[in-house]
């Protein structure tokens, strides 16, 4: 199996991460000959927050806690960190949480530079109703406030999707809209074989 690239998209409460784990779980089982690495980019801000005390932390964590976006330039950093200390391009590279189009057009040069496999998008379309619903589930202090939630599904629309409509117009990138209303199972199942991962 040749290593791809995949990027996880979908609004808050898709499920987005459950998907991820559930495939590199099975990449890493069926094809343990070929390396794998992930980046979940809101873990990444989380350890960055913890890891940097002081003054960037605490102006950090509050644009966070106002459900509002970091500005470019730290997902940037964390995620160009990650791929100079771990990345060959001989890996597969599981991605979640890279969203704005500067990250992306930052992402596009270090892929061009590494070699690396061809772009593959999941875009997990779930309607909004279905999203509140699984947040509220979730139980997080977050997402139980409708405020927060809101900001992050409007800025999914605003931020995000143009993201995504720059990856369709590019040769060379595959984006897969997956729907993200049914089990896992079935989700996982129509990513794989969008993917043509057996």
């Amino acid at each position: 199996m040749q290593p791809k690239t995949i990027i996880f998209f979908g609004p808050s409460g898709a499920g987005k991460g459950t998907q991820a784990d559930v495939l590199k779980a099975h990449i890493e089982t069926s094809y343990p000959q070929t390396p794998m690495l992930s980046f979940d980019g809101g873990e990444e801000i989380r350890s960055f927050i913890k890891e940097h005390p002081g003054a960037i932390a605490q102006r950090a964590a509050g644009i966070i806690n106002e459900g509002n976006l970091l500005p470019s330039f730290i997902p940037i950093w964390l995620l160009s960190s990650f791929l100079i200390a771990n990345y060959t391009g001989k890996e597969f590279l599981m991605l979640d949480g890279v969203r704005l189009l500067p990250e992306f057009k930052m992402l596009e040069e270090a892929l061009e530079f590494f070699g690396a496999p061809q772009m593959h998008a999941i875009i997990l379309d779930v309607p909004e109703d279905i999203c509140r619903d699984r947040l509220r589930n979730r139980g997080r202090k977050d997402d139980l406030d409708d405020e927060y939630v809101s900001k992050r599904l409007t800025w999914y629309s605003t931020e995000v999707l143009p993201s995504i409509e720059y990856l369709r117009e590019k040769d060379g990138y595959y984006v897969h809209d997956i729907n993200g209303d049914q089990s896992v199972e079935d989700v996982q199942r129509d990513i794989r074989a969008a993917l043509n991962i057996d």
